[in-house]
């Protein structure tokens, strides 16, 4: 048996739970969003192949270096079939020198963001408010494995048959 090799610690700090699902609560986020060691660099509303989301660049210092990250939540996961609004995705984010010298206000970051949730809120009030038998499939298999892999698993069962709706 070989021996683990130590991880360098995140300057985010991510629990193992987070770690394991790139995912954290709503209240963690803005903790993090609002901690001094925290510099957000870009805030953007995008797209992405799920749905349109709130994305946010964030850096904090490690040992020996700045992890950064993007976050993005706030918005309907079309394949899952549901807003996300109290949870945040994330991603490891390599951001050049010249995008890491860039820094976004925290207040303004905080008034976006719930500019954002108020946009929302009634767009939340025309969907539906339970999943497809396909959006829950979806999010399992996403759960357990990652979005594009749901998505490829998904369109294969439909593609051959064994699901009727997608």
């Amino acid at each position: 048996m070989t021996k683990e090799v130590p991880q360098p610690s995140s300057g985010f700090e991510f629990s193992e739970h987070e770690k394991l699902y790139d995912r954290i609560s709503d209240a963690r986020f803005m903790e993090m969003i609002r901690d001094e060691r925290t510099t957000i660099h870009d805030v953007t509303t995008s797209s992405n192949n799920y749905g349109e989301f709130v994305f946010i660049t964030a850096s904090r210092p490690n040992a020996s270096k700045l992890d950064c990250v993007t976050f993005f939540g706030l918005g309907y996961h079309e394949r899952r079939e549901r807003w996300i609004t109290d949870t945040w995705s994330w991603y490891d984010a390599h951001q050049t020198e010249e995008r890491l010298a860039i820094t976004v206000d925290r207040q303004e970051v905080e008034a976006l963001i719930q500019a954002r949730r108020d946009e929302i809120a009634e767009d939340m009030k025309h969907f539906p408010s339970e999943q497809s038998q396909s959006g829950i499939l979806y999010e399992f298999l996403a759960d357990l494995t990652d979005e594009d892999g749901a998505a490829t698993e998904l369109d294969d069962l439909f593609d051959a048959g064994f699901l009727d709706e997608q």
